[in-house]
């Protein structure tokens, strides 16, 4: 079950990502967009440094 919520945060993070770059792309300069990335790469890799 673990592994599986592994793999769907990894997914999701990616679609997430991709999500937030193509917004920043169409609206330039948008400091909510950075934050809202800074904040998910570090829940992101706070669940990292969980798991080791």
């Amino acid at each position: 079950m673990q592994s599986f919520d592994c793999c769907f945060l990894k997914k999701l993070s990616l679609i997430f990502i991709i999500l937030l770059a193509f917004l920043s792309r169409k609206v330039f300069l948008v400091p909510l967009n950075i934050d809202i990335l800074f904040l998910f790469v570090n829940i992101f890799a706070s669940n990292k440094k969980e798991k080791k």
